[in-house]
């Protein structure tokens, strides 16, 4: 069932529109149904310990010393057609998720945002107006002329992640100006001044698009055993200061494939400058703290810590 600011805007549109066609409601997301938007590929990162990766083994983890989990979540659905051109609905929400005891609790009200994705540009400006007076934002979306019309799609769902990545920043904003305590992002650290500047906040990543390592420091990294983890290394973007990373192994991975149970971890760089590989060292271990409970059924649950499961299962509630 569509949001009903939604159905609202795209009743007034079929009854002024006729060429509009709606699209049958159900069906996967366009996330899964146009495939990842990243196709894997190999950066480079700089050494900041040592000459070169090697395998470093972590003390086991006393107990869990994160505070917190932020995670997001999206999903895009094609709602409709005017000729070539597509509108999708995307919708986003984020959540910070605490301890309290044994179990979560909500830091503050989840964030959320709704809108159609197209480009109104190609249209005439009185759709896009239409849409408007009836409640849901409608947001543009950039694509060339004469351009495929499944790309003008791809770029809707990628301008849905960018909200997404945008509410997800705004959170780990507050959390790290105003609350105590270590942040367990899923994901990178947000290009935020309060992020980066935090000595609060670890971004844990569990997919491998990229790999910031290539030759005999790939192999090494696929070799790692359980509780173990690489040299760290730098890396440098336009879009974000620069910051310490490493490969960790969480789990055992005997028997299954070379990624299974690693995860990528990013603090600030700065914090490596101040502290040292004892940071990597410390902030492995907070990770390692959080393989129970598992984070199961998830089909991730080898790389998922069930913080950031509890994030998820609320938003999916929150978002219906």
């Amino acid at each position: 069932m569509l949001p009903a600011t939604i159905e609202r805007a795209l009743g007034a549109l079929a009854t002024q529109l006729p060429e509009l066609r709606r699209a049958q409601a159900g069906g996967a997301s366009l996330e899964v149904a146009l495939g990842r938007v990243e196709r894997p590929d190999m950066a480079s990162g700089t050494i900041l310990e040592g000459d070169e990766v090697r395998a470093i083994e972590v003390q086991p983890p006393d107990g869990p010393v994160v505070r917190a989990f932020l995670d997001g979540v999206q999903e895009s659905r094609e709602v409709g057609w005017i000729g070539s051109v597509p509108i999708v609905l995307g919708r986003v929400a984020a959540v910070v998720r605490e301890r309290d005891g044994a179990s979560l609790r909500t830091w503050e009200a989840p964030s959320r945002r709704e809108a159609l994705y197209a480009p109104w540009s190609r249209l005439p400006r009185r759709v896009r107006a239409l849409v408007e007076e009836f409640g849901p934002e409608a947001r543009e979306v950039e694509t060339e002329d004469g351009a495929h019309p499944l790309r003008a799609m791809q770029e809707a769902t990628n301008a849905v992640k960018q909200d997404r990545e945008a509410l997800e920043r705004a959170l780990a904003e507050r959390f790290c100006t105003t609350a105590e305590g270590v942040l367990y992002v899923d994901g990178p650290l947000p290009a935020a001044d309060a992020v980066i500047g935090s000595a609060q906040v670890l971004g844990v990543i569990k997919s491998h698009q990229t790999m910031y390592v290539s030759g005999p420091a790939l192999e090494t990294v696929l070799a790692l055993g359980g509780g173990q983890r690489s040299s760290v290394f730098a890396i440098e973007s336009r879009h974000r200061p620069p910051v310490a990373s490493w490969y960790l192994r969480v789990r055992d991975a005997r028997g299954h494939g070379p990624f299974w149970g690693l995860v990528r971890v990013e603090v600030p760089r700065w914090r490596f400058e101040s502290h040292g590989p004892a940071i990597a060292d410390e902030c492995s271990q907070w990770v390692l703290a959080e393989r129970a409970p598992l984070a199961l059924p998830d089909g991730r649950w080898d790389t998922m810590a069930y913080g950031i499961r509890s994030c998820e299962e609320y938003l999916r509630a929150v978002m219906g």
